[in-house]
């Protein structure tokens, strides 16, 4: 790897670090507003929040993953592979 490379790499993993220590409240909040770290049993699935998105309708989407997943539209593919 070049030393370029090399130091980039060290000067964003620096910052990285720097900025988690610093933000760290920032960052985990950010984590439950998308939902990245929250339960996987569902028992805080309203403390999602993102802009524009139906949280009633995501929320019910997502508790019915087990038995569909959310809609998919269904595709119509000729034998020869085109739709």
């Amino acid at each position: 790897m070049g030393q370029r490379r090399v130091m980039i790499l060290w000067a964003v993993g620096n910052m990285w670090e720097r900025f988690s220590l610093s933000r760290k409240e920032a960052i985990q909040c950010s984590f439950i507003a998308v939902g990245l770290s929250l339960a996987i049993d569902g028992s805080h699935d309203m403390e999602i929040s993102l802009k524009g998105i139906d949280m009633g309708k995501l929320v019910e989407d997502l508790r019915d993953w087990t038995v569909g997943g959310l809609e998919q539209p269904i595709l119509d593919v000729d034998s020869d592979g085109q739709e």
